[in-house]
């Protein structure tokens, strides 16, 4: 195998005063964001208590940061970073009033805290985004914290996918409100149809089957919200002790200490266990309490070493204290914990999984399933607005005020997954897609004539180029980034957004036509399933490359690496023509420009399903095809490759593996958290493989 690639670690040899400066403000303003959350979403019963403590422990432990170790006050930024996201997906809908007088609340009572003062309120996400606890992890060579920053990482991933569903909650409040129009339907049927019992079952059924429909999405998504809690509470040191051998010892001495005090225990000790607990058990400690504390009080010194046991309960608790951290969270320590992390890190699959379901249901019925679409690639003469990111409701504002101008916009990235969903295709002034993956955000973007949204933060700090005409939805964490204003029905003010658009001139010619396919992910998948399965039956298919993920900028790879994405135009030209691929995620722009012949069995060589929050609709073809051949995933034919760059992308590498699917590969970037022995143990427990060179990684897949 080839050399790991990594991204570089801190320079310096130790970890200097100012990281741990960076990680309490760090903490400090996420807890804030937290604790807002957390007063705000009481109603969500447990969720809530939990949120309630982490912050009020996070807030004691930055109070005395002097006493608490750099790595323990990161893991607690890990875990806020994620806490401040499931906060945001628990919250979504609340009331803005309510939200005002909460933060109030919530900042009178920081205020109140004189060891904090106003730091909390100096302190932003973005002063101290310079700082990277991921290459903190790379510095302490951790496996055990590596795996933790990975379970951590897919949970973020998770809350993101999830929060972006339940953004799209309208769509289930409409097929509620479609379920009680066939129930008014049947009470006001006239006399005569009345009588028609087929009509009435048949309505009956229609509303019984979306009803049903509507209880399972609505579960799921409660599912994956207590599944994240419940990951979440097994990474503290009261559900690791589960795992401590140390504690049960002890539980077994009782007893035997019991038994040669009793004169027939063999029989009796079941009956007289559970009626100890009224009296029995009342007068066992009472002689024995009177018997320990006599000793106790005169020389509890000499006695507690004399005795082997209470001296074993003694180096119990100081491992035990070695183990836990001043702030009440827990480093593993030993190979158990690497199997229960291992296990850990499954279950995070598993809600990715759910999740990716719950997002595809929502996208569906908010904007339909996807059709197969043919996309403009190259410029059309006109003003033009650029939109980046996964907020489609943004997307929607961003069209409506476009309709009745002389504004063009375009879709960048991911967005492009918009053109093949029918909301979307009776706007006249999409005409396009520009540019491609994150990683050339700087290069693209300051070739474009027009001003350009970001939904979400924007992946690079933007140069002089275009900065001036650069505007994200929401917080911006980069100061020549202007925030959009709403108005006061909640609405984007976007007048900033069009006379920036202006201003630059747009095209002033267009060029010939290029499209790029796609929209795969949705009633197409059955006809692509049978098609594929019908060829791999005669051998004209060996295998299916899921193709996927975040694309990574170069610059996180040394000079002597600068071609590493190489890798994926390479994989996908060393394609046998007996391969076809499935796409999501901007990985596909780096080989959207190679040209293959069509497949002999009537589909697309390459076969887009969308975005990486899409990739329901790649576990779908793949289980779809496995139960066509009576394959499990195991034996599947169907091999994963995922660039693995943000929380989603990990969110989608884990899922494959949670499934049991045995060729998950990744790679070439390799997050710094993972040092040689995470490598082995994701190898080992997950079965995920670093990519090495494409036409052996290929040919090593064999034939299933």
């Amino acid at each position: 195998m080839s050399e790991k690639r990594i991204d570089p670690a801190f320079d310096t040899q130790g970890i200097v005063a100012a990281d741990v400066a960076s990680l309490r403000n760090q903490l400090l303003a996420w807890c804030e964001h937290i604790a807002v959350a957390a007063i705000k979403a009481r109603f969500f019963g447990n969720r809530s208590e939990l949120l309630d403590s982490f912050f009020l422990n996070a807030l004691e432990a930055t109070c005395q940061s002097s006493a608490v170790g750099v790595r323990e006050l990161a893991s607690m930024c890990l875990k806020a970073d994620l806490m401040q996201q499931l906060a945001a997906s628990l919250c979504a809908e609340c009331d803005e009033e309510y939200q005002k007088n909460v933060e109030a609340e919530v900042v009178a009572a920081i205020q109140a805290i004189p060891e904090l003062g106003d730091d909390v309120f100096k302190s932003t996400v973005a002063e101290s985004a310079g700082f990277s606890s991921a290459n903190l992890c790379a510095q302490l060579g951790d496996s055990v914290y590596g795996l933790q920053e990975t379970i951590l990482a897919g949970l973020k991933g998770v809350a993101t996918t999830l929060r972006y569903a339940i953004k799209l909650n309208g769509a289930r409040e409409k097929r509620e409100f479609e379920a009680r129009g066939l129930r008014e339907r049947i009470k006001t049927l006239s006399p005569r149809r009345k009588n028609d019992k087929e009509l009435i079952v048949e309505l009956t059924a229609q509303a019984e089957a979306i009803e049903a429909e509507v209880d399972k999405w609505r579960d799921d998504e409660r599912a994956v919200l207590d599944g994240v809690v419940e990951v979440l509470a097994f990474m503290s040191p009261e559900q690791i002790e589960e795992f401590q051998p140390a504690e049960e010892q002890p539980a077994e001495e009782q007893p035997s200490e019991e038994q040669p005090a009793e004169e027939q225990p063999a029989e009796e000790q079941p009956a007289e266990e559970q009626p100890a607990e009224e009296q029995p058990a009342e007068e066992q400690p009472a002689e024995e309490q009177p018997a320990e504390e006599q000793p106790a009080e005169e020389q509890p010194a000499e006695e507690q070493p004399a005795e082997e046991q209470p001296a074993e309960e003694q180096s119990a608790e100081e491992q035990a204290s070695k183990e836990t951290d001043p702030t009440g969270f827990s480093l593993f320590a030993d190979s158990a914990d690497l199997d229960a992390l291992s296990a850990a890190a499954l279950k995070t699959g598993e809600l990715a999984v759910v999740a990716f379901k719950v997002f595809e249901l929502a996208t569906f019925y908010t904007y339909g399933a996807p059709v197969p679409t043919s996309v403009r690639t190259t410029q059309v003469p006109g003003v033009c607005v650029a939109f980046s990111g996964e907020d489609f409701d943004a997307l929607t504002e961003l069209l409506e005020r476009a309709e009745f101008s002389d504004v063009n916009v375009w879709t960048r990235g991911e967005a492009i997954a918009a053109h093949s969903l029918p909301a979307f295709k009776k706007y006249r002034r999409l005409v396009g897609n520009y540019g491609g993956s994150r990683s050339e955000q700087n290069k693209e973007l300051g070739a474009f004539p027009g001003s350009t949204v970001f939904s979400s933060p924007p992946f690079d700090e933007p140069s002089d180029d275009y900065s001036g005409y650069v505007f994200t939805v929401g917080d911006s964490c980069w100061e020549e980034v202007k925030t959009i204003p709403r108005k006061e029905n909640g609405e984007l003010d976007l007048d900033c957004v069009m006379n920036a658009a202006s201003d630059s001139g747009g095209y002033s010619k267009g060029s010939a036509a290029s499209k790029l396919p796609l929209g795969f992910g949705g009633e197409q998948i059955p006809r692509l399933v049978e098609k594929s399965a019908r060829a791999y039956r005669t051998g004209a298919l060996k295998r299916v490359l899921a193709i996927g993920g975040v694309d990574a900028p170069d610059s996180v790879f040394p000079e002597e690496q600068e071609n590493v994405f190489d890798y994926y135009p390479r994989l996908f030209e060393s394609m046998a023509k007996n391969c076809i691929s499935l796409t999501f995620g901007d990985v596909k722009f780096r080989f959207a420009d190679v040209v293959f012949p069509p497949t002999t069995f009537g589909t697309p060589r390459s076969i887009d399903m969308g975005r990486v929050l899409d990739m329901n609709a790649v576990l779908r073809f793949a289980a779809d095809l496995n139960k066509e051949l009576d394959r499990t995933p195991e034996t599947s034919p169907v091999a994963f490759f995922i660039s693995v760059w943000d929380e989603r992308s990990v969110a989608a590498l884990l899922a494959p593996c949670s499934l049991g699917y045995r060729d998950v590969f990744v790679g070439p970037y390799c997050p710094s958290v993972w040092n040689e022995e995470v490598l082995a143990i994701l190898h080992e427990k997950l079965r995920i493989r670093l990519v090495d060179v494409p036409e052996e990684d290929v040919a090593s897949l064999g034939a299933h």
